[in-house]
C-alpha cells in the first residue's frame, strides 16, 4: 500500500494527495481500495462497464486509476478515522504518531483545492 501512496503522491499524479500527510493519504488509499473491492464484488454490472471502458487494462491498473480518482475525496474521512483511533487502546507511541500526522496534515490541507464550486458574488441570488 505504501508504494501505491508514493506513486500517487508524485507530482502530476494527484494534486490533492500531494497536499496530505503520508499517513492520512495511506488511510485514504486503503479506504478507496476497500470501496473498490466492495463495489466490484457486489456489482457485476459496474465491473462489466468498467472493463468495457478500459479494454486491455489489468485489474491492478483499473484499481490504481480508481484509487487515484477516489482517494482525494476520502482525505477528510481518513482524518476522522485517525482522530477517532486516538481514543482507542493504541500504544502511546502510535497515538503520538497519529496526532503528529493530523497536526501536520492540518497545515498541508490548506493546499488542497476543493471540488465544490466556489460561490461568488455573481452566483448568489
Amino acid at each position: 500500500m505504501v508504494s501505491l501512496v508514493r506513486r500517487l503522491r508524485k507530482p502530476g499524479r494527484s494534486p490533492k494527495l500531494a497536499h496530505a500527510h503520508p499517513l492520512v493519504a495511506e488511510v485514504a488509499c486503503e479506504m478507496a481500495n476497500a470501496v473498490f473491492d466492495e463495489a466490484m464484488s457486489k456489482d457485476n454490472e459496474m465491473w462489466r462497464t468498467i472493463k468495457a471502458n478500459n479494454p486491455g487494462k489489468s485489474m491492478e491498473a483499473i484499481r490504481r486509476h480508481f484509487v487515484k480518482w477516489l482517494a482525494p475525496d476520502l482525505l477528510d474521512d481518513a482524518r476522522t478515522t485517525l482522530a477517532q483511533s486516538l481514543s482507542s487502546n493504541l500504544s502511546e507511541a502510535l497515538k503520538e504518531r497519529i496526532y503528529d500526522a493530523l497536526t501536520r496534515d492540518a497545515v498541508l490541507s490548506r493546499g488542497r483545492s476543493s471540488r465544490r464550486p466556489m460561490i461568488t458574488a455573481g452566483t448568489m441570488h
